[in-house]
């Protein structure tokens, strides 16, 4: 018995031994993405149909075993098909993009491996984002508004994930749960009314201290080791 149990825990450190080999000191990029496409069909108006995209990609490295850090890079975009109401000399129907943003980002990751093959990570990340949004409010013929709003966000938080290693280079990633507990949002809106073209400017401050945890939160993704040098 004794001989097993000595055999085993050197089989286990064997295994750590091997997962810090290989991830010590690598680079990697991780990246999700989603598209995304919805149909409104209701009985009293036309069809509105919308469209869209997000991605995120890390690029990061391991600066021990157990803890990596990197720069987070993400992109989204949406665009529909919508019916308003007519104004003479206005389109009734908007086709094109209405909203796209841009975000940069910090994180920390601190990982726990269970094998070489399993594991869990967690640890805070900061963030900048843009934004700008395009919509029609259709209040009726005559007070058909368009609004555009650009917002600047500035955020901390944390969120936790695993990971399961297939290859040599490739891992599996998944979300586990995330929080935004701090943010600060700066927006900028453009208003403008079809019928009688007048316009509305304003600007708005927010902030916010939530520390709260979504969790579960489900999503997946593929990370890839670059070759050393």
């Amino acid at each position: 018995m004794k001989n097993r149990i000595l055999l085993a825990s050197v089989i286990l450190i064997c295994s750590k031994g091997v997962l810090m080999a290989q991830t010590e000191g690598k680079h990697f990029i991780s990246g999700t993405a989603g598209i995304n496409f919805n149909n409104i069909n209701p009985s009293e108006s036309e069809t509105t149909n919308g469209y869209g995209y997000n991605f995120n990609i890390d690029i990061g490295k391991f600066r021990t075993a157990n803890t990596a850090t990197g720069w987070s890079l993400s992109n989204s975009l949406s665009g529909s098909k919508s019916s308003h109401s007519r104004v003479e000399g206005i389109p009734s129907t908007y086709n094109g993009i209405n909203g796209f943003g841009f975000g940069l980002g910090r994180f920390w990751q601190f990982y726990k491996h269970f094998n070489t093959k399993f594991g869990l990570y967690a640890g805070p990340q900061l963030s900048l984002g843009y934004a700008f949004n395009k919509k029609y409010d259709d209040g009726g013929a005559n007070n058909v508004r368009a609004e555009k709003d650009n917002t600047f966000t500035l955020a901390a938080g944390v969120s936790a994930g695993a990971y399961y290693q297939f290859t040599e280079r490739w891992w599996i990633t998944g979300s586990i749960g995330f929080s935004n507990p701090v943010s600060v949002e700066f927006s900028m809106v453009n208003s403008k009314h079809l019928s009688d073209q007048s316009t509305f400017k304003s600007k708005n401050l927010t902030y916010q201290f939530l520390p709260a945890i979504t969790f579960p939160s489900v999503g997946l993704g593929l990370r890839y080791f670059l070759k050393n040098n």
